[in-house]
């Protein structure tokens, strides 16, 4: 699991980040905004709970067939 603080500075996911993790959950914090494209691709089982208030402009595929909440 991956827990990202809320008074983090995290704005930008970049392209591929978690390619491949073994990852069961990610939070991705309100003040992201930016996941590049297969950002989570090869991490099916990852649960994410997505607090971004938009995921537009966001890159293809960010989230490639994980369970987003």
């Amino acid at each position: 699991s991956v827990t990202v603080p809320s008074s983090s500075n995290l704005v930008h996911i970049g392209e591929k980040a978690f390619w491949n993790c073994a990852l069961s959950s990610f939070t991705i914090p309100s003040n992201v905004n930016f996941v590049g494209n297969n950002a989570f691709k090869g991490t099916v089982t990852v649960n994410i709970t997505n607090k971004a208030s938009s995921t537009s402009g966001w890159g293809s595929n960010w989230s490639n067939g994980c369970n987003v909440a």
